[in-house]
């Protein structure tokens, strides 16, 4: 995974991949796809964290390194060359909300993991497309 990493992932990665394959090999690729949802349609549209994700990806949008660049994967293989490409998306929960107690360990671990990373990533796209500074970014909030 490499989320924000690539400005074009069928060059960057797809095509160069299939080159450098010799016949009858295969290539992975996941990516996490972050957008927030709700199984059961209780957020709202205005709900802060997803108007922070948006503005996110608009940010690495004009950074012209797309968060959402996972939905190009599969394209990108096929364009590249690969052929029988599947493709396979799964839910995350992102916190210990799920019913089952799996899903909602799984979801204790995911949220620790985004809270961990959020600060970082929204310093560096609100700076680096938006000329924030961190004072700026730390209080501007989403509520």
């Amino acid at each position: 995974m490499a989320l924000g990493a690539w400005e074009d992932f069928e060059m960057d990665v797809a095509r160069k991949a299939y080159d450098h394959l010799e016949p009858g090999g295969w290539f992975e690729a996941q990516e996490l796809f972050p957008t927030l949802g709700c199984d059961d349609g209780s957020m709202p549209d205005d709900y802060a964290p997803n108007l922070l994700f948006k503005d996110l990806e608009d940010c690495a949008r004009r950074e012209r390194r797309p968060l959402d660049i996972a939905k190009t994967y599969k394209q990108g293989l096929i364009n590249a060359g690969f052929v029988d490409v599947t493709e396979q998306v799964y839910k995350i929960p992102i916190n210990g909300w799920a019913k089952s107690k799996n899903w909602k360990t799984l979801g204790d671990l995911w949220n620790v993991n985004c809270l961990d990373a959020i600060q970082g990533v929204a310093m560096a796209l609100l700076h680096r497309a938006r000329g924030l500074k961190r004072h700026q970014i730390e209080v501007c909030g989403y509520d």
